[in-house]
C-alpha cells in the first residue's frame, strides 16, 4: 500500500481591492526631496504566479508526499505623486517600502 499526498494551497486573490476612495485627497505641493506617499490612481495586468513545493517523506508503504501552494502578485500601477510637472531637476531617485529604500537611482 502507498502513502497518499497531502496538499495546502493559499487563498488565491483575483484582483486588488482598495479600502479608501480618493476623491478629494489633498494633493501634495512638494519642493526639494519630501517622502511622500503616492495616489494610486489606475492598475491594470494583475497576475497571481503559483509556487508549488513537493516534499516526500520516506516510509514503509511509500511514505506520504506533501504539496505546499504559495502565490506571488504583480500589477503595473500608476502612481499620482503631487500637483504640477516632474521637471527643472525633479526626479523620482528614491522609493521606500516601510522605513527602507526599495529603490535607488543616484544618477
Amino acid at each position: 500500500m502507498s502513502g497518499g499526498t497531502i496538499s495546502t494551497s493559499e487563498t488565491r486573490i483575483e484582483a486588488l481591492q482598495l479600502q479608501s476612495s480618493a476623491y478629494g485627497v489633498t494633493v501634495a505641493y512638494t519642493a526639494g526631496m519630501p517622502r511622500i506617499p503616492g495616489n494610486m490612481v489606475w492598475y491594470g495586468g494583475f497576475k497571481a504566479v503559483p509556487h508549488t513545493t513537493t516534499q516526500s517523506a520516506g516510509g514503509k508503504g511509500g511514505g506520504v508526499k506533501t504539496q505546499a501552494t504559495t502565490y506571488t502578485y504583480s500589477a503595473s500601477v500608476m502612481m499620482s505623486l503631487g500637483h504640477g510637472p516632474v521637471g527643472g531637476g525633479m526626479l523620482v531617485k528614491r522609493i521606500f517600502k516601510g522605513k527602507s529604500i526599495f529603490g535607488v537611482d543616484d544618477k
